[in-house]
């Protein structure tokens, strides 16, 4: 819960609007800025960027938050 949480508050603090303003573009655009963060290196390869891992899982915290939005009316 508390990492899930903390996937909310990045994404948020990148895309910087009201959940009910987010667009296909903005979770796009998230998952570009999540590639090519410079300030994180991966171990494995050296490369930048977060692993393709985090991001989707990063993306499975989003998907749950619209999910409950949209069951929620």
């Amino acid at each position: 819960m508390l990492a899930t949480g903390y996937d909310l508050k990045v994404f948020f603090a990148i895309v910087a609007k009201d959940p009910a303003e987010v667009t296909t573009a903005d979770v796009l655009d998230f998952i570009t800025v999540q590639r090519g963060d410079r300030r994180v290196v991966r171990l494995a390869d050296g490369e930048s960027g977060l692993s393709a891992r985090t991001i989707q899982t990063r993306l499975s915290s989003i998907s749950g938050l619209f999910g409950f939005l949209v069951a929620r009316g």
